[in-house]
């Protein structure tokens, strides 16, 4: 019985899982840190980017992001970023940041800068899109 309740709750926990990402996260390039890759949400391939650092602070009591983002290729390279806020729950505060296009160019890099627009956000995910949104 115990074995039965067991792999019911592994079923449903790898189902909650399956929930709760992302609908377009593609796998993030093996480059990237895990805790990097942890903050991201991936769409479409763009081998050549990275993102090599993203630093957090609180400002005025607002969650303040910057995350660095390197195209380490040959050819310049059009973008599509968002920063999605959550509170301590996960859950998201506010209507979400519009869509930012972002052309980098061949062995450039950017850095995305983004304010939390609540008090209440606690954490957040830095969407980038390398396919029309």
């Amino acid at each position: 019985m115990n074995r039965i309740l067991s792999v019911c709750a592994t079923v449903w926990l790898s189902g909650a899982c399956l929930l709760a990402a992302p609908a377009f996260a593609d796998a993030v390039p093996p480059s990237i840190s895990p805790a990097v890759a942890a903050k991201l949400a991936w769409r479409g391939e763009a081998p050549d980017m990275a993102v090599p650092e993203i630093r957090v602070a609180r400002r005025g009591g607002f969650l303040s992001v910057q995350s660095d983002l390197r195209n380490g290729g040959e050819k310049d390279q059009t973008l599509y970023y968002r920063y999605r806020w959550l509170d301590q729950a996960g859950n998201q505060v506010g209507d979400g940041d519009a869509w930012k296009q972002l052309n980098l160019f061949a062995k450039a890099q950017q850095t995305l800068k983004g304010t939390a627009p609540h008090l209440s956000v606690a954490d957040f995910r830095l969407e980038l899109s390398f396919e029309a949104p």
